[in-house]
């Protein structure tokens, strides 16, 4: 097993929440390759062999078409041994699919040059594909860049839910997928820094009546309490936690929990829970599609600065001595990589 492998089994079993809570009742597990790790040894254990008309929907993917047109070929020339594929039953029973990886390195490549498949992989990451079998044939159902994809148990109109996960710049990061009756969509997002943990004693704890966004009050207000309540708790280094609900105009609710609190060697620190419902709409069904966002973040700096008028330009930072009023700033968390996890 790959040191990198092995570090993101680590980190999922960190990570709190992974299975799904799809609908439907669960089937028994099939004797059949369910997790898929790009990474590993043996990403694919059973191997089938793709039909021409499997092949044909795959090459309807957009990142295939890209590293096809970069080598002067067709969708139809898509070559076979460019991916590896393995068969699973979808609705835990008889409809058909495929999950699909790149290959491995073509043998046909000369020394020293990229392999003709190599575009579908990323850094530490591939490209992989869900074909399902229907009265029509083959068609793609699903496409996304990860290291581990999981078809679990839990089906969402009919079909079993998907699941991947990567290990990025030390966080877990977990996306669910349920079926909408044509093609897979984003039902859930988690991450979480690994070895982030909640305090477990808040008995030491300062803390206030929660901030939540009533009727007719904006968002702006809410966080400007919750930003001028944290920013001098963490200026005074005092135990404290506080959690504070916004929603926009947009149908999207977020609850936050913030934790100032130190670790056990003396470093002052601020543990982040966000917890978010978002409303985003689906331009092909032309409804709002509600995604779940669960966020464990630990940052190790706090400042405020100036709000942003242009997202594309770094944050002026202010001074952190004096009174400002907390309309005029915001508060920017930092973790240990001096990477910016959130802002508000």
């Amino acid at each position: 097993m790959k040191a990198s492998h092995l570090a993101f089994l680590i980190l999922a079993s960190l990570l709190p929440g992974t299975k799904s809570e799809g609908q439907g009742t669960k089937r028994p597990t099939q004797r059949e390759q369910s997790t898929f790790n790009y990474d590993s040894e043996t990403p694919v254990q059973k191997p089938v062999e793709l039909s021409n008309e499997a092949l044909k929907a795959l090459s309807t993917d957009e990142r295939v078409r890209s590293c096809l047109e970069n080598e002067g070929m067709t969708p139809e020339q898509l070559p076979a041994n460019w991916i590896v594929a393995s068969k699973i039953h979808l609705d835990g029973g008889s409809k058909i699919g495929l999950v699909v990886l790149p290959g491995e390195r073509l043998p046909d490549t000369p020394p020293g040059e990229p392999s003709k498949n190599a575009c579908l992989v990323g850094a530490n990451t591939a490209q992989f594909w869900v074909l399902l079998k229907t009265e029509r044939g083959f068609e793609l159902v699903f496409s996304e860049i990860a290291l581990q994809l999981t078809v679990l148990e839990t089906r969402t109109n009919g079909l079993r839910d998907i699941q991947i996960g990567a290990a990025v710049g030390g966080y877990a990061d977990f996306i669910l997928y349920r079926f909408d009756g044509r093609s897979y969509g984003i039902a859930k997002k988690s991450s979480q820094l690994t070895g982030a943990e909640l305090p477990k004693d808040l008995s030491k704890y300062e803390s206030r009546k929660p901030l939540v966004q009533m009727s007719g009050q904006s968002s702006e207000s809410v966080l400007a309490q919750a930003r001028a309540w944290i920013w001098q708790r963490w200026r005074a280094r005092k135990l404290s936690f506080l959690n504070f609900s916004t929603a926009d105009k947009n149908g999207t609710s977020s609850n936050y929990t913030c934790f100032i609190n130190r670790s056990e060697d003396g470093k002052w620190h601020v543990t982040l829970k966000v917890h978010r419902i978002v409303r985003k709409l689906d331009p092909s069904s032309k409804l709002r599609r509600s995604i779940i966002e669960d966020e464990l973040l630990v940052a190790d700096k706090v400042e405020r600065i100036a709000p942003l008028e242009d997202e594309s330009q770094l944050p002026r930072v202010l001074s952190d001595q004096g009174v400002l009023p907390s309309s005029s700033y915001r508060l920017q968390f930092l973790d240990y990589g001096n990477r910016t996890v959130a802002i508000f």
